[in-house]
């Protein structure tokens, strides 16, 4: 009897967190699909929150279309001293990540469990942490991406070379 109840709340803590989950919009105050104003047109490069504070990430990064302005791409990243940081400084940020998106968590594939931690999808969103070698150090990198959005970049690179072009003259 004292073993079902034990299996019971444990069912019932798992289906609270997951009926819980929150949608994959981004992070560290930045929205995919968000509207960047200020961003110059046709740049494609990336971008640095310059007063972001935390004690955990040391930067992020984030990518705008160059031509609708909005962003498809928000990385947190931790630089650390060792391949992929300690496991309990690694293993604390998946929990975190869990906690927040465990009903979008999907299985890492065995061949990339070396590279890829923590991968989760909610429709066109998805989130990974992965772990890669940068010059002499070790970077975990959090990654949130709005695939249908990021497949509108060469669209939108291709829409602001026609432009230049005045066809009026061919």
């Amino acid at each position: 009897m004292r073993f079902l109840k034990v299996f019971l709340s444990a069912v019932f803590l798992f289906v609270f967190f997951n009926a819980h989950a929150q949608p994959i919009t981004g992070a560290f105050g930045l929205k995919l699909g968000e509207y960047v104003p200020d961003w110059p047109e046709g740049d494609v490069g990336k971008a640095e929150i310059t007063d972001f504070k935390d004690d955990f990430f040391d930067r992020v990064e984030f990518r705008v279309l160059p031509y609708s302005k909005r962003i498809y791409y928000i990385e947190g990243i931790k630089i650390v001293q060792t391949m992929c940081g300690s496991e309990l400084i690694r293993n604390a940020l998946i929990s975190s990540l869990r906690e927040k998106y465990s009903e979008h968590e999907i299985e890492t594939h065995p061949d990339n469990r070396a590279i890829w931690k923590f991968e989760a999808k909610d429709g066109d969103r998805s989130i990974s942490l992965m772990c890669a070698a940068k010059r002499e150090d070790w970077l975990l990198a959090l990654m949130y991406t709005d695939m249908a959005l990021y497949d509108q970049l060469d669209k939108e690179r291709l829409l602001l070379e026609n432009r230049k072009i005045d066809g009026s003259k061919l």
